[in-house]
């Protein structure tokens, strides 16, 4: 799969998640998965079906190749591609030295964090993406700017970086997930302002 045709469905992500958990019926959320990922020229194999009444909460994940093969588990779990020996790294992100975890008269990145207590990197991706936007104010938020707050956070970055943006805008807590513009949506903004914000602090243990 070509490099632009990788980004096109890393973007294209959380519209497809949406479109598929639309349908109620397992059956019909395969079939249409199946179907969004073919206009991408993916072979799917279906390995057992989606559970639990929270959706949002299961996006599939996958891997990806020009080499398109596909291998049934015995055990029937999860859904998955596989590729073959050839398979493509993320990007090398860039760590933006323009942008300061102590911006001057604003709150600090590791203070905002300390505050909003992300209990996994989905709200860690939330949780930087609306300091570096409402908070240190250095938007247009790109992929780079994620990676960076990761950085200055002290954080473990995402095994894929992409991927797990793209994650987050499928709980429809980001509203564009490009890799030049990640914009909060209405629902992140109200999860980190009356969910996250709302968490009791940790106290700071003593040396």
């Amino acid at each position: 799969m070509a490099n632009e045709q990788f980004e096109s469905l890393i973007e294209a992500m959380p519209r497809i998640a949406e479109v598929v958990n639309a349908f109620e019926s397992d059956a019909l959320r395969e079939k249409a998965m199946d179907s969004l990922l073919a206009a991408f020229g993916l072979t799917v194999v279906s390995q057992g079906r989606f559970s639990g009444s929270a959706p949002h909460d299961q996006v599939p994940s996958f891997e990806v190749n020009s080499e398109q093969t596909t291998e049934s588990d015995a055990n029937g779990a999860g859904r998955r591609l596989k590729r073959s020996a050839n398979r493509r790294s993320e990007p090398n992100w860039i760590i933006d030295r323009s942008i300061s975890a102590r911006p001057e008269g604003k709150e600090s990145l590791t203070d905002f964090l300390r505050r909003t207590q992300p209990k996994n990197q989905n709200e860690q991706v939330l949780a930087i993406v609306y300091w570096l936007d409402k908070v240190a104010e250095v938007g247009p938020v790109t992929y780079d700017k994620v990676f960076t707050g990761f950085r200055l956070a002290e954080l473990k970055v995402p095994g894929s970086l992409a991927g797990k943006i793209s994650q987050t805008g499928s709980k429809t807590w980001l509203r564009d997930t490009k890799s030049n513009n990640v914009t909060l949506s209405v629902n992140g903004e109200d999860k980190v302002l009356h969910e996250m914000m709302k968490r009791p602090t940790k106290p700071v243990e003593a040396d």
